[in-house]
């Protein structure tokens, strides 16, 4: 990952390190899923109402189960695909939803004049 933030850096390309407890959507999730699986076990989900648009996939979701969830957490994020696919369908404000700020610059860097607003920022 250091190699990569050196070239990252060599192209003019910014990085931010996150601070996560846990390699999210890599192989180092495999011995979670049966357990993570196990927990959803029994609940009903819902198709959505509104439009949401897969970071698995980078398009809309239709279908919503337990399945996809234990897939959401070992698949690679397209987070730029979604963005992409959001914004080709005419949406451009933007509304990031959490602890901070992280994905703001992303969707600033993938949609041209995007208006991004974070709720949140520490």
């Amino acid at each position: 990952v250091a190699e990569l933030v050196g070239v990252c850096a060599g192209r003019g390309w910014k990085t931010r390190r996150l601070a996560v407890s846990h390699a999210f959507h890599s192989a180092l999730m495999e011995p979670m899923l049966e357990e993570f699986a196990g927990a959803l076990d029994g609940i009903t989900f819902g198709s959505p109402r509104i439009p949401v648009v897969s970071t698995v996939t980078g398009e809309p979701l239709t279908v919503v189960d337990a399945g996809y969830w234990v897939d959401q957490v070992r698949r690679p994020v397209r987070f730029a695909d979604a963005v992409a696919f959001v914004a080709e369908a005419g949406v451009g404000t933007f509304v990031e939803v959490g602890p901070d700020a992280v994905l703001t610059p992303m969707v600033e860097q993938t949609v041209d004049d995007a208006v991004v607003v974070p709720v949140a920022d520490r």
